[in-house]
């Protein structure tokens, strides 16, 4: 029987990399009363935050698949990383004001498209036909527990360490 524990860990893998590409927008929705008081912004421009994320994946999925094709998964795994770890830290500890959010919300698009296209990649090519189908589903069901996540942490971590916690 083969060894099950290397595409085990191909897929926690490629789910953590999910999740984390996904949770930005989650979580600012999550923490919105509370971000929206500190930053002195309305709902209109909450929405605009969110959008931003979403507008700059989108865009940004284009860009990365030339990328992606260049530096293989193992540099755009490093890449996502960067520009999660870079967005999620300077929302947390940075941010002052709404412009600065946004510019927080696309880095941290940009990290989502990044985070997608390099976990795609990942699952495509390293587990076998017959095995994708499972695989990609346990990837996707990562988004879920995306927005798990980012409700979870207003009764965890939000009383501990405010709003903009979650984000570091």
């Amino acid at each position: 029987m083969a060894d099950r524990s290397p595409v085990a860990r191909l897929m926690l893998g490629a789910s953590a990399l999910t999740t984390l590409g996904a949770i930005p927008p989650f979580l600012l929705g999550a923490q919105a009363v509370l971000i929206m008081q500190d930053l002195g912004f309305g709902a209109a421009r909450l929405g605009i935050a969110v959008s931003t994320f979403f507008a700059v994946a989108a865009v940004a999925t284009i860009l990365a698949s030339g990328l992606l094709e260049r530096w293989g998964a193992g540099r755009m795994l490093l890449a996502a990383g960067v520009l999660v770890a870079s967005g999620g830290l300077g929302l947390a500890l940075l941010v002052q004001d709404w412009w600065a959010l946004v510019v927080a919300m696309a880095v941290l698009g940009a990290g989502n498209a990044t985070c997608q296209g390099a976990s795609n990649r990942t699952v495509a090519t390293l587990l076998p036909a017959s095995r994708r189908g499972l695989g990609f589903g346990l990837k996707q069901s990562a988004v879920p527990v995306a927005i798990m996540l980012g409700g979870l942490a207003v009764p965890t971590t939000t009383p501990l360490f405010g709003g903009r916690s979650t984000f570091g």
